[in-house]
């Protein structure tokens, strides 16, 4: 993978591989994890951040499902009253090790919430949280999960199992 902050900017790598999806006629076994509701302060290991990550990695899941509120705009460290202030807290979390390591061999599937994309119950006819709008989360929402602009999607994982992961409305694309 490779990313840089601007078109001029230096160009970052990082390295990881994992599974895909298995044929859709294949019979084999699944193992998953997931988590949802994840603060930045509430770590548990000042070094690497979540133990949860490591304990998942050890696991060699197949996949992994995070069900929204992977960051909260609306608690301290910093509060996220501006666009800036939320691409910080995406940064902040994604930069721990426990993070980095586990999805570097682990693939992903993320819903949204309400603290992803402004503050409690949020809606699109939410005021805004400081100067951050609801459209502004959403489109920082998309920097950081590459989704189509579908409330839902579906995956097949082998012949028995099919997940279908909804967001939380058709107001929330």
């Amino acid at each position: 993978m490779e990313a840089k902050a601007s078109a001029a900017g230096a160009v970052y790598t990082e390295s990881g591989d994992f599974c895909t999806a298995p044929r859709k006629k294949s019979v084999v076994p699944v193992s998953l994890t997931s988590s949802t509701c994840q603060y930045f302060w509430s770590y548990d290991d000042d070094q690497r951040g979540f133990h949860t990550y490591d304990s998942m990695h050890k696991l060699n899941p197949d996949f992994f499902i995070q069900t929204g509120d992977y960051v909260y705009y609306d608690k301290p460290g910093p509060l996220a009253t501006t666009p800036k202030k939320a691409r910080h807290k995406w940064h902040a979390m994604d930069a721990w090790p426990a993070i980095k390591d586990f999805y570097k061999s682990t693939p992903a599937y993320f819903l949204k919430d309400d603290h992803d994309l402004l503050a409690d119950d949020a809606s699109p006819l939410s005021e805004p949280y400081g100067e951050l709008k609801f459209t502004d989360g959403l489109r920082i929402w998309r920097e950081n999960v590459a989704l189509r602009n579908q409330p839902y999607r579906t995956f097949r994982w082998g012949k028995d199992l099919q997940i279908w992961l909804v967001e939380a409305g058709n107001s929330l694309r």
